[in-house]
C-alpha cells in the first residue's frame, strides 16, 4: 500500500519582485507521484515549474496562483498526476504580484513509489492573462506547442474582484468542430475555479502547433482583469 508523502517548499518574496530558477531537490531514494497541489500564501503570485531531469515545462507561460494552488481543505486534485523521476530537481521561478511581501509554502502532496514506465500522457496547462477596458473587446491567440498533441481536459479561472460580466467565445484550429459553443459564454459559464474546475466529460484532443482563439468582451463599464487556464496533457503516444 502506499503511503502519503509530500514536499513542501517556502520563499519570501518582497514587493513586485521576481525570483528565478530556485532549484527544490526530492530525495533519492523513490520516484514520486503528486496528486495534490497546495499552496499558503499571503498575497498572489505567479509561477512557472520545470522538471530538470527531463527539461520538462508545468506551463506554456507563467501561472497565476489562484489557478494552479488548492488548499488543505479544498485542494488541486490533479486529474492526471504528475509524475517525477528520483533526484528531480525542479525549477520554479516567482514573481510576486504585491506591493508588499509576500510568504509563500507550496506543498506537493502524494506517494513514493518505484515507477517501472511513466506515463505517455503528462500533465500541461495553457494559461492566459486579460484585461479589458470598459464595454472593450479583444481577441487573443494560443499557439500550442509543437512537441506534442494537448488534451483539454479541464478550463479553470481567476477573475479580480469576482467580475464574471465578460463574454467570451473559444474557437480551435485543426478541429472538425471549431466552436465550443453556439454564442458567447459568460465566463463563469465556462470556467471554475481550481477548486471547483469544470471537468470536460468530452475532453477535446487538439493538434500540435494549432491555435485556440478567444474572443472577450466586457459588458461593463469598469475595467475586468482576469487569468484563464486550459488545463490538461501532452500526448506522447
Amino acid at each position: 500500500m502506499n503511503r502519503v508523502y509530500g514536499y513542501a517548499y517556502n520563499i519570501k518574496l518582497s514587493a513586485k519582485q521576481f525570483i528565478p530558477d530556485k532549484i527544490f531537490s526530492l530525495h533519492s531514494d523513490k520516484d514520486f507521484i503528486v496528486e495534490k497541489v497546495i499552496a499558503y500564501f499571503d498575497h498572489p503570485f505567479k509561477v512557472k515549474i520545470s522538471d530538470t531531469k527531463t527539461t520538462y515545462e508545468w506551463f506554456h507561460s507563467y501561472c497565476h496562483s489562484n489557478l494552479f494552488f488548492g488548499t488543505a481543505e479544498y485542494p488541486n486534485i490533479l486529474q492526471y498526476p504528475i509524475e517525477l523521476g528520483r533526484s528531480t530537481n525542479l525549477k520554479m521561478s516567482f514573481i510576486n504580484l504585491a506591493d508588499e511581501d509576500n510568504n509563500i509554502q507550496i506543498y506537493f502532496e502524494g506517494y513514493k513509489v518505484d515507477i517501472k514506465n511513466f506515463s505517455k500522457k503528462i500533465y500541461f496547462s495553457y494559461p492566459f492573462d486579460y484585461e479589458l477596458q470598459p464595454y472593450a473587446s479583444k481577441t487573443e491567440h494560443i499557439v500550442l506547442e509543437n512537441s506534442a498533441d494537448f488534451l483539454l481536459t479541464r478550463l479553470i479561472g481567476h477573475f479580480e474582484n469576482n467580475a464574471y460580466d465578460v463574454n467570451v467565445l473559444i474557437r480551435f484550429s485543426g478541429i472538425g468542430d471549431t466552436d465550443f459553443s453556439n454564442i458567447s459564454l459568460k465566463l463563469g459559464n465556462l470556467f471554475g475555479t481550481v477548486l471547483k474546475p469544470n471537468i470536460l466529460n468530452h475532453p477535446i484532443r487538439l493538434r500540435k502547433n494549432s491555435i485556440i482563439t478567444i474572443d472577450l468582451k466586457n459588458e461593463a463599464n469598469e475595467v475586468r482583469k482576469g487569468s484563464l487556464l486550459f488545463e490538461g496533457v501532452k500526448l506522447y503516444e
